[in-house]
């Protein structure tokens, strides 16, 4: 099955460095700048030109204090979002070294790559009956909620994006930031498209690609047409077509947060995005500033990953032994390893790595062993059967005190009997190791004395790890489907329906928080494909509608992954947010945690929640009862619609008219805890004709009048006194 990642191929090596590098440049950030040096990094690798025609990088800079920016500009720095005592910006290449040396800067971050985290769903999440307003005060479709999506591979114009009449594009907003033109106010890259006209006339982002359109469908699609509609279809869209890196990422969240906030509305973003290099415990740079950025009425959703089958970690408790393991490249045409290690607070380990000789079962060349608290080294190697270069460069963080080691490794040739492999040591203590999953895997090879992975702290960093972050893990709703071509495919066979996909990262987060949060349909979801040609014709096994719209052919097909889980649940907050727009992810947590569903699949899972599904299958309608349960709400309404009767309130009284004849009917007035407080039998009544309720001997507050009958289902609305 085609793995939908962002394969971001950076060479990685470093030159040699002689003395120690400042501890204010991140590991990652010492290898680019070697790198660049050597003239071996490309513009795939963040390189955007600033105004001054300079060449600069995308980075995330700590600052000692928020605010104080002394001798950034003076340097070249050009500075997008300030987010607390973090800034993302665009570096000059050549500057890097001279902006950590300032004594206003604490860190200096070069971004780091990310991957793409790649009907039946609605119904097994109860959607539908927050749709219908089913024993709620009216239906929740995210009407007055801005949903962000960062991503990129956007058909803009998708007829998913337009609201239900297919009258009016919904796609408010839209930032492509990696195409050179009028940028956002504030910001200095990338070209802002503000009007339907102009958002129509760009059309797409990328020349291939469907992943950002399929997530922004499953979140707000609105084609209740052909039924691919999304979650929350009436909420506003604002896509970004983000860059490669994590600062783009940051810069994103804060657009559309800034956006909603102009208009007035609630946000939630999506992250269907990931990576292994950071510590995985919420303290890296880019989680905490996801935790400064949210709060009432913003929330960000993340996919949690999908390597919970990949083999990307392995923890190592040391009694004076080595760990040995083999590094599997994802794509052997590449040769390119990229890991990052973590180990305790205080505590020092050992990292090497070596080639080894399958044929011979013997290690055939090893670097010296690297302290995790000393210099950073590098192997330029050109043996019999090898040749490339192995860097190891330590760390701290300034955050738990814990030791680091990034490694890269760049093999230009590799004889097929040799492998690349890491060594570990320590005295005591634990260790993490994490593979970057777009590169390389762990192995054993079946190797005596070499270790496998485990499947455990497969949560990756961007969607998994951050305690504001809402992540989410996937479950297979759907095995089957006929594609375009009316063939008719079936994966019955190999999976099991209503079980955790076997791609679904798990947790725990190094620091023992369950992750992921909760899980949602995953595997396979419908949902808007882009119409460019190349992504059409490679594939046509998943695709399953053609609409014409708007003078364009527009598609649908199947994709899955944690990509698809996370924005399900980015729909579900945006109708939560309908119904409170001041929302807080905690508060948004806990409903999950109280409303989520168990059944024969998830186990009994016990309040402190499971690192496969979190606190268990997320409960759309069930959330949503709570949510309206706990919101203060102050409207009152006037003759509000809502199907079988309507509702006036003239002081103390409520008149209820009748938009149909009713059979048997009852009017019920609820707290909005559920407790009953009057029940009026109205029994056959015309339509046209008033009933009155009374509410003189309630005290001030918020009620739910709800009618039922013979011929009518349970309907509500919600009345303040």
């Amino acid at each position: 099955m085609k793995r939908l990642l962002f394969v971001v191929a950076m060479a990685m090596s470093l030159a040699a460095m002689g003395q120690k590098v400042s501890n204010k440049l991140s590991p990652y950030s010492q290898v680019f700048i070697e790198r660049s040096k050597a003239g071996n990094v490309s513009p795939k690798n963040g390189l955007r030109s600033l105004a001054t025609g300079v060449v600069g990088t995308s980075a995330i800079i700590h600052l000692q204090e928020a605010g104080n920016e002394t001798g950034l500009a003076e340097l070249g720095v050009e500075i997008n979002s300030r987010i607390g005592s973090f800034v993302t910006a665009i570096v000059p290449v050549q500057k890097l070294e001279e902006v950590a040396a300032l004594p206003s800067v604490k860190r200096v971050e070069v971004s780091r790559p990310v991957s793409k985290r790649i009907s039946k769903a609605r119904k097994a999440s109860f959607v539908d009956q927050v749709h219908q307003g089913i024993d709620l005060p009216k239906g929740y479709s995210g009407k007055g909620v801005v949903v962000g999506v960062v991503d990129a591979g956007f058909h803009y114009g998708h007829v998913n994006f337009y609201d239900k009449q297919r009258q009016t594009l919904r796609v408010k907003r839209v930032w492509n930031q990696s195409k050179t033109g009028k940028a956002p106010a504030g910001y200095t890259y990338g070209t802002e498209y503000t009007t339907a006209d102009a958002i129509l006339k760009a059309e797409n982002d990328a020349v291939e690609g469907s992943h950002g359109s399929h997530v922004a469908g499953i979140a707000a699609g609105a084609d209740t047409i052909n039924g691919f509609y999304g979650v929350a279809p009436d909420a506003e869209l604002v896509l970004v077509s983000m860059g490669e890196e994590e600062s783009s990422i940051l810069d994103g969240i804060k657009y559309v947060f800034d956006y909603a906030k102009s208009v007035g509305k609630p946000a939630v973003v999506n992250l269907s995005l990931g990576s292994h290099i950071g510590p995985h415990d919420g303290t890296s740079t880019f989680d905490q500033a996801c935790d400064a950025l949210v709060g009432e009425g913003r929330l960000i959703v993340g996919a949690a990953g999908n390597e919970g089958d990949a083999g990307i970690h392995i923890r190592k408790t040391f009694t004076a032994d080595t760990l040995k393991t083999f590094f599997k490249f994802v794509d052997e045409s590449t040769k390119t390893a990229v890991a990052d290690l973590w180990g305790e607070p205080d505590k020092d380990f050992k990292v090497a790595l070596g080639i080894y000789s399958m044929k011979d079962k013997k290690m055939v060349y090893s670097t010296r062993f690297v302290r995790a608290l000393g210099s950073s080294m590098v192997e330029q190697l050109n043996g019999n059967g090898y040749r490339g270069e192995l860097s190891i460069v330590p760390d701290t963080s300034s955050v738990t005190n814990k030791a680091n080691v990034f490694i890269a490794a760049k093999m230009d040739s590799l004889s097929e009997d040799y492998r690349l492999c890491l060594l570990s040591t320590a005295t005591d203590g634990t260790i993490d190791a994490w593979a970057h999953d777009a590169m390389v895997n762990f192995t054993s090879n079946f190797v005596s004395g070499f270790t496998n992975p485990d499947f455990d702290y497969s949560v990756g960093e961007i969607g998994g790890t951050a305690n504001s972050i809402i992540s989410v893990g996937a479950y297979i709703t759907n095995l089957s489907w006929k594609t375009l071509s009316n063939q008719n495919l079936n994966l019955g066979a190999y999976y099991t329906m209503s079980d955790i996909a076997p791609f679904s990262s798990q947790g725990p987060t190094v620091d023992g928080r369950v992750k992921p949060d909760i899980a949602a349909p995953g595997m396979f979801i419908a949902s808007s494909y882009s119409n460019l040609p190349e992504d059409i014709s490679s594939s046509e096994e998943f695709l399953v509608k053609k609409v014409s719209f708007g003078g364009k052919d527009h598609y649908y097909g199947m994709m899955l992954g944690t990509s698809m889980a996370s924005p399900f649940v980015t729909g579900v907050m945006a109708t939560w947010l309908e119904a409170n727009p001041k929302l807080t992810a905690e508060q948004a947590k806990e409903i999950l945690k109280k409303t989520a569903t168990a059944d024969s699949y998830t186990g009994s899972i016990v309040r402190q929640g499971d690192f496969q599904w979190g606190y268990g299958k997320v409960n759309a309608w069930a959330g949503l009862l709570e949510v309206v349960k706990a919101s203060s709400i102050s409207d009152v309404y006037t003759y509000v619609s809502q199907g079988a009767f309507e509702v006036e309130k003239n002081g103390n009284v409520l008149n209820v008219r009748y938009n149909t004849n009713v059979t048997n009917g009852t009017l019920t007035l609820y707290s909005l805890d559920g407790k009953m407080i009057s029940t009026t039998h109205v029994g056959n009544t015309e339509a046209g004709a008033i009933s009155k309720v009374f509410l003189s001997a309630l005290g001030k507050g918020t009620y739910v009048l709800q009618l039922s009958g013979d011929n009518v289902r349970r309907q509500s609305i919600k009345v303040l006194n």
